[in-house]
């Protein structure tokens, strides 16, 4: 087939090709480095015993132990701790808990202090003896000469430990603590939230039963993980423990501080193995999740299934460039696809069973043999219209489609669509709600998968109703919004002024449904509140000023404070104008717009377009901050003026200099990669490909500069994807031609040209 150029760079080959990738030397997996970044980083962002979108995500933990009523302390897994506390099976947004430990020698129950392991269950490792890719972790550790392995299903956690020769080999199992962010061990305190319950059992000579209550502090309420335990051999003694008291041969406890304890003889047989069942439904769910996803397998072989996955997942980008500058862009590019992967995990069981909102038993239509679709746990989606959204419509389709299809679920039982949901508890993003860009984006994608008259009352509902609106909903500013047509800085002490932009932003995504189901009334209105942003604009200072209720700009005004900006600046907010670049351009004047542009990139660049502290929260003083989601389009925009070379610069600038490969230097330096946001921004900026309007609408101008690898074979799916079967692909070559010389001036194509049937 011949090949179609977009410029002189970039070249479209066009083919039919069944699921799989060909051989190649080395996988897709091999590029993985689950370390980097580990330095300082969140709860969720270190879990590499993981299947993708896994609920299960086994990971050794160093600290965290107690949590703590933050969402964005560093926690989990920090590269520099010398000591383990053990090993976790959850790691997600608010979610955590259900801790294993294999130990020798006398019974210990207390961990002891970070870094120590003199006095309690810790044990110091090397950091030689571990190994991490996705699917499997591998350690040794010391105190005990206890070699661990782990790895997983999306739904079970695998352990097989090798013990030295001992008559008190022990697993430690520790439910009643609290682990990383979401909650305190504090009872009475609603607003940390933290352990509500706990319990772990003995149901026979090799099974444990065990649940864990969470009540996260950012979410609703309360819910309970449970845990089938199951071990490969039986036990020769077990009991029970709360703290530092134990209790031999005990079978059953409960509550705060709660543990259990099985022992094995290692004399004859060194290795110990458990494979642990959870689910969000009950014993019943995790008993089956169990037998559904690990029955007849050995430790290896499901290693092996999972790692197949993973190279299938991941490997839907094949690159082709051996030129030795390339191995360390690969390790990159991998390692950000991976965490696109990784976060975001199911909640519902392989069966297609959940806990709804209010406590009942639902089941998810099984379709060709498998649910149509799966639940989740997730963050807000704040800014994932510039990263995750665009990587899964044009990569994994399935996989947004079945997110959709569970928000739209939600809307069904609550009559709302949710903004984040830790299991069945609505969570707060941003105080915004930004499904509505997915939703559109997901239509755009897969128009025939959804019910569009259900998918139309959502959306509406979400960008128009603020009367008895729920809390966690989203939308907190709507009802100034809807009534003055801006959100005053009165309103509330987070954000108003960026709400304007973003709910102008979400209206105008709401009106392409609106356009697409011939609303012509709905859309009128959605296109004239799109349009709020100028109710904002300053001509004078070039940035979108506060405003208060009577209609006065904020003053004095400072550009450079974050006041009325959501984790940003008003300078930073500058660019929010998505869905309509052209019209802010011409409100700075062509000129102008691209100097203010210029300079702030020429900023950026000399601080590494991040901050210089270990902090992920920090860059609110700089001009441009990579590492938070307001201005992740800014690098882009050079495009809207007729300048792509300068977008190429800057882009190619951030991957090289933003972006690292150690645990220092990971996401910046420590940066809030929140569930793969920042990875799939580097994944779009290595294919060179990018829609500042969040491919919401399918004739949407994509910014194309040259991709970062001399060739890169893109797996594309083809629609339906209504049962998260992929059926067919269709290939799409990226290529730097050579001679090519910088980008060109029109260096747009059509939203669907990448993925048309």
């Amino acid at each position: 087939m011949e090949p179609i150029f977009f410029g002189l760079f970039l070249s479209l080959l066009l083919s039919t090709s069944l699921a799989g990738q060909p051989s190649r030397e080395r996988d897709p997996v091999d590029w993985v480095d689950p370390f980097i970044g580990t330095q300082s980083a969140r709860w969720f962002f270190f879990a590499p015993a993981a299947a993708p979108f896994g609920l299960v995500k086994l990971a050794p933990d160093t600290t965290g132990f107690g949590g703590y009523a933050g969402g964005g302390n560093t926690t989990g897994y920090r590269f520099p701790d010398t000591t383990i506390l053990g090993f976790s099976h959850l790691h997600d947004f608010q979610l955590g808990g259900i801790l294993f430990m294999p130990a020798t020698g006398p019974l210990v129950t207390v961990p002891g202090p970070d870094g120590q392991d003199a006095t309690g269950w810790r044990s110091r490792y090397s950091k030689n003896s571990q190994r991490a890719e996705p699917g499997y972790y591998r350690v040794h550790l010391d105190k005990y000469d206890v070699s661990v392995e782990l790895t997983a299903t999306p739904r079970v956690g695998c352990h097989r430990y090798a013990f030295p020769k001992s008559e008190t080999a022990r697993v430690l199992i520790d439910v009643g603590h609290p682990l990383g962010e979401g909650g305190l061990l504090q009872k009475q305190d609603v607003w940390n939230g933290g352990l509500r319950d706990a319990m772990i059992e003995r149901a026979d000579d090799r099974t444990l039963r065990a649940y864990t209550t969470i009540a996260p502090s950012y979410a609703e309420g309360d819910f309970t993980v449970y845990a089938e335990i199951r071990f490969n051999r039986p036990f020769r003694a077990y009991g029970a423990y709360r703290d530092a008291a134990t209790f031999p041969g005990r079978s059953l406890i409960t509550g705060f501080g709660a543990g259990f304890y099985v022992e094995f003889d290692t004399r004859q047989e060194a290795v110990v193995e458990s494979y642990v069942g959870i689910s969000c439904v009950g014993f019943d769910g995790a008993r089956r999740n169990l037998a559904a996803e690990t029955d007849g397998k050995t430790f290896d072989q499901i290693h092996a299934e999972t790692r197949t996955l993973w190279n299938s997942m991941l490997g839907r980008v094949r690159i082709d460039d051996e030129r030795p500058e390339a191995a360390q862009a690969k390790v990159k590019f991998y390692t950000a696809l991976w965490h696109v992967l990784l976060g975001r995990g199911v909640s519902s069981d392989a069966d297609g069973a959940y806990i709804d909102g209010t406590g009942h038993r639902g089941q998810i239509p099984v379709v060709n043999g498998q649910p149509e679709f799966a639940r989740y746990t997730t963050d807000g989606l704040w800014g994932s219209f510039w990263n995750l959204n665009q990587v899964w419509a044009l990569l994994y389709p399935e996989q947004m489609t079945s997110f959709a299809k569970y928000l739209l679920s939600v809307y069904r039982e609550t009559g709302w669509l949710p903004d984040g949901y830790v299991v069945n508890r609505r969570a707060p993003g941003m105080l915004s709600n930004q499904t509505t860009p997915l939703l559109a984006a997901a239509y755009a994608r897969n128009p025939d998968a959804f019910d569009r008259e259900e998918l139309w009352a959502a959306v509406w509902k979400n960008q128009t109703e603020w009367r008895e609106r729920p809390r966690y909903t989203g939308q907190e500013a709507l009802a100034g919004y809807s009534l003055l047509g801006y959100v005053p800085c009165d309103d509330i002490g987070y954000g108003p002024t960026g709400y304007t932009l973003e709910y102008a932003y979400e209206d105008w995504c709401a009106a392409q449904l609106a356009n697409r189901f011939g609303k012509k009334p709905e859309a009128e209105l959605l296109l004239r509140r799109s349009e709020s942003w100028r109710q904002h604009w300053d001509g004078e200072t070039r940035c979108f000023r506060p405003r208060h209720y009577d209609g006065r700009l904020v003053t004095p005004f400072d550009p450079n404070s974050g006041y009325s900006f959501a984790e940003g600046t008003a300078l930073q907010y500058r660019w929010f104008v998505p869905h309509d670049i052209p019209a802010l351009v011409r409100e700075f004047t062509p000129e102008v717009f691209l100097a203010e542009l210029t300079r702030t990139m020429e900023q950026a660049e000399k601080t590494g377009f991040g901050p210089s502290e270990v902090n992920n929260t920090a860059g609110l003083s700089l001009p441009y901050n990579h590492g938070n989601q307001p201005g992740l389009h800014t690098a882009w925009l050079s495009h809207f003026v007729g300048r792509p070379d300068l977008t190429e610069q800057y882009v190619r600038s951030i991957c090289e200099r933003f972006y690292g490969t150690t645990p220092m230097h990971g996401y910046g330096l420590g940066q809030d990669e929140d569930q793969g946001q920042l990875g799939a921004w580097y994944v779009l900026a290595s294919l060179g490909l990018f829609d500042v309007e969040g491919m919401v609408r399918p004739e949407a101008p994509v910014a194309v500069i040259p991709p970062a690898f001399e060739r890169m074979v893109l797996s594309i799916p083809r629609a339906p994807f209504s049962s998260m079967i992929v059926s067919s692909f269709r290939t799409v070559e990226l290529r730097q031609e050579p001679g090519s010389g910088k980008s060109e001036a029109n260096s747009f194509i059509p939203l669907h040209t990448l993925w048309e049937k």
